[in-house]
């Protein structure tokens, strides 16, 4: 269930808090921040202490989300749904969103998780050293 405090900049949480979250995964939680000064409608827009925030699974299945933004109550619906769908973070990562926007903000921590995860374990050690080879 999404929560929203309607202040300025709107502070908007979706799913579990990182306490709960690291409560019922511990290490096999993911969380990832992401100042939104990096998103181009940010600057544009001249807003300032935004920040997001998404924890997830190490296997990629998000539990939980918060958003400090301006309009964060919009763009937090796309991670709302894809919770709610089953959706994960894989999946998150590769949806188009209009540029710019707040919500395509959302895609570089999930890109970023993704990318960690499959240069994590047995499987990126794999997948480094066919890089090095290449």
């Amino acid at each position: 269930m999404p929560r929203v405090a309607y202040i300025s900049p709107e502070v908007v949480h979706v799913g579990m808090t990182e306490a709960l979250a690291r409560e019922r995964y511990g290490n096999a939680l993911v969380t990832r921040s992401m100042p939104m000064s990096k998103v181009d409608r940010v600057v544009n827009e001249g807003d300032s202490m935004e920040v997001l925030e998404i924890y997830a699974t190490r296997k990629g299945e998000m539990v939980g989300a918060t958003m400090m933004a301006e309009y964060a109550g919009e763009a937090i619906t796309e991670i709302g749904l894809a919770m709610q769908s089953g959706i994960g973070l894989k999946e998150l990562a590769s949806t188009v969103d209009p540029y710019p926007t707040y919500s395509s903000g959302i895609q570089m921590p999930a890109t970023q998780m993704v990318l960690e995860t499959a240069f994590s374990g047995v499987k990126g050690r794999v997948l480094r050293m066919l890089a090095r080879r290449g």
